[in-house]
């Protein structure tokens, strides 16, 4: 015979089951909307900067900004972008990143014990084209 209390159990545990996976997808459907604002936002501002780049008396102020933009979450898709720049805009941002240590920490990290870390430093250090980061991209 069946034993009813069982199958109720059983049913209301797969209920909670169900409900829970439904509530990770719409966070994570939230999460992932928020993320995808945030990177358009930083890449907005960050082709505005590369646009004040032009003028003389916005390059100091444009060019702090895009050395700022390297300390966040979006660094790599900075790196993306400086890479697309014509060869003297893109010295001079290299040049300001050197001077903030943005490529020293890269350097750094790319000897990491830790393989994400190495591989975001290496990632960084190759599309950047630091002259400095031959052989630790080789490596």
């Amino acid at each position: 015979m069946i034993d009813y209390e069982i199958l109720i159990l059983t049913l209301r545990m797969i209920l909670l089951i169900v409900g829970l996976t439904t509530l990770a997808a719409v966070f994570h459907k939230i999460h992932a909307r928020q993320a995808a604002a945030s990177q358009k936002r930083f890449l907005t501002g960050l082709r505005e900067q590369f646009a004040r780049l032009a003028g003389a008396d916005t390059r100091a102020a444009a060019l702090d900004w895009i050395a700022g933009g390297f300390a966040g979450r979006w660094a790599l898709l900075a790196a993306e972008e400086v890479s697309e720049l014509e060869l003297s805009a893109r010295l001079e941002v290299i040049r300001v990143l050197e001077e903030r240590g943005v490529i020293a920490r890269a350097l750094r990290d790319a000897k990491s014990r830790y393989k994400w870390n190495r591989a975001r430093a290496v990632r960084l250090l190759g599309e950047l084209r630091v002259p400095a980061s031959v052989p630790v991209v080789l490596r």
